[in-house]
């Protein structure tokens, strides 16, 4: 499978953006989204533990209200981003309806990250979010949400993409499962061997490196 990752053109076009922390540390840094399926997020928090590595979780506030696994990540020094209360397609709900949405769920989550869910999102969205937010996209989509995607294909995405300053996404939802199970301990392995170093991604850390 050919796999569609941000081209630079489109990076450059959006360049408030964040696609990549550039930095001199050999940092990487992993998210994951929606964290909808407790038990896998509870699963990929373990497998963190067990690499001695943190992350970001980008949380849909629908979900978390419930489970609250946004103090639990935070408990466990990783960090949290807004995905939205509702998982919304900024193209095709109104411009009030969405940022009401994404609003609301930092009522529940206060951070000043932010990913849109689908990567999708308008100039207008952008020109009102980024006075607010640190709006997070990524240079590598792992594609372990696609059925007709394999574990070894997903793993393959990051290892020809990984560089300095990667964001890589994975999503722990249950139609993930099977290339997550298999991909997240995977390309850690390799990340890892390759000297590069995972890391939560803070708002301090992004001024530090951009």
């Amino acid at each position: 499978m050919k796999f569609v990752n941000p081209s630079k053109i489109i990076r450059n076009f959006h360049k408030e953006l964040i696609w990549t922390i550039p930095n001199s540390q050999n940092y990487v840094f992993l998210t994951f989204d929606d964290c909808k399926d407790e038990d896998l997020t509870f699963w990929v928090l373990d497998v963190l533990q067990k690499f001695n590595v943190k992350a970001t979780f980008f949380c849909t506030g629908e979900y978390v209200e419930h489970n609250k696994l946004d103090k639990v990540i935070l408990q466990k020094g990783h960090s949290v981003g807004n995905h939205g209360y509702k998982h919304l397609n900024a193209l095709k709900v109104s411009k009030a309806e969405y940022l009401s949405n994404v609003y609301k769920n930092n009522q529940l989550i206060d951070t000043q990250l932010f990913r849109p869910p689908y990567g999708k999102i308008s100039p207008a969205i952008i020109k009102h979010l980024k006075n607010s937010f640190k709006i997070i996209m990524w240079d590598i989509l792992t594609y372990d949400f696609d059925k007709n995607v394999t574990p070894a294909e997903c793993l393959e995405n990051v290892k020809k993409h990984a560089k300095s300053g990667s964001i890589i996404v994975f999503h722990p939802i249950a139609k993930a499962r099977k290339n997550l199970l298999f991909t997240l301990p995977a390309s850690l392995d390799f990340l890892l061997n390759k000297g590069f170093q995972p890391q939560a991604i803070t708002t301090n850390l992004i001024a530090q490196n951009l």
